[in-house]
């Protein structure tokens, strides 16, 4: 990731599906599109995309994971499940340093979140650009890459989000996506205006550069933090988080009552589920 962002050139986005038929379509079909990693078009629909729910160690479902990469299901929900987990209410920095394929880490001070209270975790590898995401293609599941505005659609849709907003009412999100905040990115701003757009009142949080979970195997805590990046000119941005506020219109009010904001997806008419329950998805 490091490299990435030391790379020069701008941001592109996933194109659109060509209507003239020059590129081959793969994938079951759907409304939505993606990348592999060769470049191949996919289209997919919601119901084909596969998750696996974030719990507490409780047993309550704070977050949701779209793991792509070996062990990520291991190691995420373990860290999901430590008894203290301080990333609700405090982040750290951390330093790269080395070779940026792989890198040595530091991890320095903490201080308080940019989110006052436990926020909904979403966990998916990014890049500046594009999340990734495990979808069943009709051949296998496959990883593609989405841009923000359809990761902000297939969450809005699934029931594992739809389930951690319920138990975090009126929370903040966390995407712990690397990269996908930076200054230069694109993913996790299109991702918060798609969600904004439909209704939700929440402010989103990603990562500036690397998202770190830090957790040792067999240990009762958990703690997140970001790394420093660097710009398309090679100069260094300290690591750290940027936040994606609802515009004052979706905004809603607290309730007379003092009860939690109200909030999308949950009052969101669109994002009804249109599958059974644990569809493409392992609570």
């Amino acid at each position: 990731m490091a490299e990435v962002l030391r790379r020069g050139g701008d941001a592109r986005h996933v194109q659109r599906m060509p209507r003239s038929g020059q590129a081959s379509v793969l994938g079951q079909g759907g409304p939505l599109d993606g990348l592999d990693g060769r470049g191949n078009y996919y289209k997919f629909d919601h119901r084909d995309v596969r998750a696996k729910a974030l719990r507490d160690d409780a047993g309550q479902i704070i977050g949701i994971s779209f793991p792509t990469q070996p062990g990520d299901t291991e190691q995420v929900t373990a860290w999901a499940k430590a008894p203290n987990r301080t990333s609700d209410v405090e982040v750290y920095t951390v330093t790269m340093s080395g070779d940026v394929r792989s890198p040595t880490l530091s991890v320095g001070a903490s201080g308080p979140a940019p989110w006052s209270s436990r926020p909904i975790y979403i966990h998916a590898h990014a890049s500046n650009e594009f999340f990734s995401i495990p979808v069943e293609t009709g051949s296998g599941v496959k990883a593609l890459k989405v841009d923000g505005a359809t990761f902000g659609e297939i969450l809005r849709k699934h029931s594992g989000f739809r389930e951690a907003a319920r138990n975090t009412p009126g929370r903040d999100g966390l995407l712990m996506s690397c990269a996908s905040g930076h200054p230069n990115a694109t993913a996790a701003a299109e991702m918060a205006q798609h969600m904004h757009s439909k209704g939700s009142a929440q402010t989103w949080h990603a990562p500036t550069g690397n998202g770190v979970r830090i957790h040792h195997p067999g240990s009762d805590r958990s703690a997140y933090g970001a790394t420093q990046s660097w710009d398309f000119q090679g100069n260094e941005i300290p690591g750290g988080f940027v936040s994606f506020p609802p515009p004052p219109t979706t905004a809603q009010a607290p309730q007379p009552s003092g009860a939690a904001y109200a909030q999308a997806p949950g009052n969101d008419p669109y994002a009804s589920s249109q599958y059974a329950p644990g569809y493409g998805y392992h609570p």
